[in-house]
């Protein structure tokens, strides 16, 4: 599968805990969930609608142990207790295929890692982050994504708000469109900027005064920057000067005291 768009990513200023449920198969064995895309791609038409049909029996039981107040870890330990042969098991199709299901906490992702995991579970992730952002969802702790199927498996995705409250974001709505409280334009469903954010952040910050009004902390840095560097430069110059001042005495009293030719040094 192919990486993220980094560019886009990295305007993702987004922080939540992760938590997963994960179907996946294991036909070596080796307690590490085998590559999802090879497995498919090696099913048949007909077993791939078998394969579907599967998937949302997974997708119906995961949503009603939810409804009913399952964590991750209950609905794994009931999966890993329940036997195929059990008539009752709801489950047991699921296991006779041989799906494995596991849960993990993968702490808290931003936009600073985010690029580590797997593309389309990464999508995912920001697509959930956006809903857990929104104005409506401002009192949920957590929500949970739709499948998704990534180089491991299906996952279900959970994402928990952080405790540092309030998370960066893009998102932005005008409350009064005919008195606006920021520049138009600023308008954005998602967390992440978009082109005419972007435009409108790069023309306020821009170092062209001609083309934005505020100076940023970057332009002011530099400024300090080339400050410095004009006071050294001066500094520099007056000990050249100085020196050369020494030198062309030196110079000129060894030229007439016939101990060399001619010799002069010019300043420029």
């Amino acid at each position: 599968m192919s990486n993220y768009n980094l560019n886009t990513l990295h305007h993702v200023k987004v922080a939540f805990i992760v938590e997963h449920l994960l179907l996946y198969v294991d036909n070596n064995g080796d307690f590490i969930p085998d590559d999802y895309s090879d497995f498919l791609d090696g099913l048949s038409e007909l077993e791939l609608a078998e394969y579907n049909a599967l998937k949302f029996e997974f997708e119906t039981l995961v949503g009603d142990r939810l409804t009913s107040g399952y964590e991750y870890s209950d609905i794994v330990k009931e999966y890993n207790e329940s036997l195929i042969t059990d008539v009752d098991n709801e489950w047991k199709d699921l296991k006779a295929y041989g799906f494995k299901l596991r849960t993990e906490v993968l702490g808290t992702m931003d936009y600073t890692n985010i690029d580590n995991y797997d593309s389309d579970f990464g999508e995912a992730t920001i697509e959930l982050a956006n809903k857990l952002l929104r104005p409506e969802n401002s009192d949920e702790e957590y929500l949970y994504g739709n499948l998704v199927t990534s180089d491991f498996g299906v996952h279900k995705i959970k994402g928990i708000r952080n405790d540092d409250g309030v998370l960066p974001t893009a998102f932005y709505e005008e409350t009064d469109p005919e008195n606006p409280a920021f520049t138009v334009g600023n308008e954005n469903v998602s967390v992440i900027p978009n082109q005419t954010q972007i435009d409108l952040f790069n023309q306020m910050f821009s170092f062209d005064k001609n083309k934005g009004n505020i100076i940023s902390f970057e332009d002011i840095r530099i400024k300090s920057l080339i400050k410095e560097n004009n006071s050294l430069k001066k500094k520099l110059k007056f000990f050249f000067y100085t020196f050369l001042d020494h030198a062309n005495q030196n110079l000129v009293q060894m030229y007439e005291s016939n101990t060399m030719s001619c010799c002069f040094i010019s300043s420029y």
